[in-house]
């Protein structure tokens, strides 16, 4: 029997809504998730994910954590007028689903982009 590899999780903003989310993905499923890496602009809240989870490499910008680490997938949990870029640039990495909140809009971004360059975005 082989054991599954498994998901490396690039988390996109490290404040509440962010620990939240993961909070809920590790405990529903331990065993196939692991933090990888996380992006925030706060030094405060990069230490504190940095203590959590010491394994994980920490960025400053979420775009060069999508482009630069070795995640399986990007949740982002920025402000919402992050999402976008931040999904576009998840997109470019050949990643196509999202944890992405709020507005219509940005959806509409994502599914214009996707329909561009044949990509399907799933917007949640």
């Amino acid at each position: 029997m082989t054991t599954a590899k498994k998901i490396r999780i690039g988390l996109a903003g490290c404040g509440g809504r962010g620990r939240g989310m993961l909070s809920i993905m590790l405990k529903g499923f331990p065993e196939h998730i692991v933090l990888a890496a996380v992006s925030d602009p706060s030094v405060e809240a990069s230490a504190q994910a940095q203590a959590q989870y010491p394994e994980c490499k920490i960025f400053s910008d979420a775009d060069v954590m999508i482009r630069e680490s070795d995640i399986d997938v990007a949740v982002i949990t920025t402000p919402a007028n992050d999402h976008a870029r931040y999904a576009v640039s998840a997109l470019k990495k050949k990643f196509t689903f999202f944890q992405i909140y709020h507005v219509y809009l940005i959806c509409r971004k994502l599914m214009n982009y996707g329909k561009l360059h044949k990509k399907v975005p799933h917007c949640i």
